[in-house]
């Protein structure tokens, strides 16, 4: 199985029967919200959503997203929702991911460096206690940890992350290469390295990923204008979007929300057509005068 989210930085059927997280925090104020589509080669293979968010009554960032992939994608869910504190400790996270050979859930929980979760594949369940290092976050909120130390051309980061999917913690690496232009939009270039996966995102000088590359795997993601644009050739479920979001996703705000419609060239005013040429009038013979008769 592909683990596309190891190809993005902020950032299947749904098994519904193993979400212990279905309530939705009302009070909770959306900071980024997008649906991207994911390719491989030239093919799209499937699309995610993701929403990030911050709830000032608890003082806890949230991250949320839902992955779906076609066939030539693994036929493959997955999902996300993840906390952490006002400086991105991490304090909780439910992961889940359905392929046709098996489902898997994480529950995780954190008390300092302690890490306990429960882990379930299919009807086995194992239950781990783990030390991670200081300093430690969740990995689906990197992209926030390095804009709370500034995008800035030639700077590296090293970091320890928790891969949610497998509850683990790696070492990582993230390099702010350069800033270019991606989607028309001006970003910072960042080479990244994590679980042994290098890749490529783009990323805005607000932290929002437009997207992401990984040359090696020729797998790639990209913000799309509006859900549509992202999700077609794809049914999305309603149902279970609503239990994880509290609602199904519009995609917005984000840099490039509504920029499908705006960006569309007005269509040219049709030329009005050129008056038809009047019908030219044909010259009448000169009448011939009478022969003058000799004598």
């Amino acid at each position: 199985m592909v683990q596309f989210r190891r190809f993005y930085l902020l950032i299947g059927c749904f098994f519904l029967g193993l979400i212990p997280w279905s309530i939705h925090s009302a009070q909770a104020e959306t900071m980024f919200e997008g649906y991207y589509k994911i390719v491989s080669g030239t093919t799209k293979i499937g699309y995610f959503i993701q929403r990030y968010e911050f709830d000032p009554k608890t003082k806890k960032f949230i991250s949320t997203y839902f992955i779906q992939t076609n066939d030539l994608g693994g036929n493959t869910t997955e999902s996300l929702r993840a906390f952490a504190d006002d400086k991105f400790q991490p304090v909780s996270y439910q992961y889940t991911v359905k392929t046709p050979q098996m489902v898997k859930t994480i529950d995780a929980t954190f008390k300092g460096t302690i890490m306990n979760a429960v882990i379930t594949t299919g009807a086995n369940a194992q239950t781990v206690s783990k030390k991670v290092p200081k300093g430690t976050f969740l990995s689906t909120f990197l992209g926030y940890l390095i804009l709370q130390k500034g995008y800035t051309p030639g700077k590296k980061f090293n970091y320890s992350a928790v891969a949610e999917e497998d509850a683990e913690s790696y070492n990582g690496e993230a390099y702010v290469k350069e800033q270019q232009t991606f989607l028309n939009k001006p970003v910072f270039k960042v080479l990244n390295s994590f679980k042994g996966v290098k890749f490529v995102s783009f990323v805005t000088e607000k932290g929002e990923v437009l997207g992401t590359q990984s040359p090696l795997q020729q797998i790639a993601t990209e913000l799309s204008p509006s859900a549509s644009s992202a999700t077609e050739g794809f049914t999305l479920p309603s149902g279970p979007l609503k239990i994880l979001f509290g609602k199904v996703p519009l995609g917005k705000p984000n840099i490039l929300a509504g920029s499908e419609k705006a960006e569309k060239a007005p269509a040219e005013k049709a030329p009005e057509p050129a008056p038809e040429p009047e019908p030219e009038k044909k010259e009448s013979a000169p009448k011939k005068l009478p022969e003058k008769k000799t004598k």
